[in-house]
């Protein structure tokens, strides 16, 4: 036991005479650069997702073609980090098949 204790002792001592650097809430011009990347990344890659999509199945979620980019920039980074269930050329597939069966 003495000699887990001592360890522990030592740990705590050079942790609390480490010295770190202040670290601030708020990202710096690299953090806020690689960030907005990143958003357009994902903006154009959900964009690209739902122009794959046919006419139709935009309909049935109610979007139209030529307001999606608008709809994308909408969104939060939550809703633009989302995926689809199905890769894109089974989806309409898949989704065309439910309908039919569905009538």
């Amino acid at each position: 036991m003495e000699d887990v204790m001592s360890v522990f002792i030592t740990r705590e001592m050079i942790a609390s005479n480490t010295p770190t650097a202040p670290r601030s809430a708020e990202p710096g011009v690299i953090g806020r650069f690689m960030q907005r990347a990143a958003r357009q990344w994902r903006d154009r890659r959900m964009i690209a997702q739902l122009q794959s999509m046919e006419d139709w199945v935009l309909r049935d979620i109610g979007i139209e073609r030529g307001e999606i980019p608008a709809i994308v920039a909408r969104l939060n980074d939550r809703e633009v980090r989302m995926t689809p269930v199905s890769k894109p050329d089974q989806q309409s597939s898949v989704m065309q098949h439910a309908y039919q069966k569905a009538a």
